[in-house]
C-alpha cells in the first residue's frame, strides 16, 4: 500500500463525519453578523388560507416550507436558514412544531418580504416531515428531502423563491 492510499483509506470513513460539520457549521450562527432568527409561529388553519385560489398575478409568489412532527415529544424546534443563488445568506429562522403538529415558513419570512431565489436547510433533533409548495400563478408541489445523521435530522428544499 503505497502512502497516498493508506491517507485515502484513513480519510474515507471520515468524509460523511466531515461534511456533516461543514453543513452545521453553515447553519451554525456567524460571529458578527446581523442574520437574526426570527420565530414562527402560524396556526395550520392559516395555511388554507395561503393557498385559496387567487386572482392570477404573475408577479407575485411565495414559497411554504411545511413542517409535520412525527415525535411524541411535547414540541420539536425546526431552525432553517435560507441562502440566495450566490449562497450568500439570506436569513434564518426557527418553529416549534407540536407532537404530531404542522406548522409552516414562507420564503418571504427569510428576507423581511424582499425577492430572493435560492435553497433553505433544516435541522431539528424530532423526527419531522418535510413538504414544499409553490404558491403562484399556479400551485405546485417543490421537492423536500430529509436526511439522518447522528440523531439529527436536516431537511433540504433545493428550490425556494418569492417575488
Amino acid at each position: 500500500m503505497t502512502r497516498s492510499q493508506s491517507l485515502r483509506s484513513l480519510l474515507r470513513p471520515a468524509a460523511p463525519a466531515a461534511a456533516l460539520a461543514l453543513l452545521w457549521l453553515g447553519l451554525a450562527p456567524v460571529a458578527g453578523a446581523q442574520q437574526a432568527e426570527v420565530e414562527i409561529d402560524r396556526d395550520p388553519a392559516a395555511l388554507e388560507v395561503e393557498i385559496r385560489p387567487r386572482v392570477p398575478d404573475v408577479d407575485v409568489a411565495d414559497t411554504v416550507m411545511t413542517f409535520t412532527s412525527m415525535s411524541r415529544a411535547p414540541s420539536t424546534v425546526v431552525r432553517c436558514l435560507a441562502r440566495d443563488r450566490t449562497g450568500a445568506i439570506v436569513g434564518r429562522t426557527r418553529v416549534v412544531v407540536p407532537a404530531h403538529g404542522v406548522k409552516y415558513v414562507l420564503a418571504s419570512d427569510f428576507s423581511s418580504g424582499a425577492d430572493f431565489v435560492g435553497h433553505v436547510v433544516c435541522q431539528t433533533g424530532g423526527f419531522v416531515l418535510p413538504a414544499a409548495i409553490f404558491l403562484g400563478p399556479e400551485i405546485t408541489d417543490l421537492p423536500a428531502h430529509r436526511s439522518q445523521h447522528d440523531g439529527l435530522n436536516f431537511h433540504r428544499f433545493p428550490l425556494v423563491a418569492t417575488y
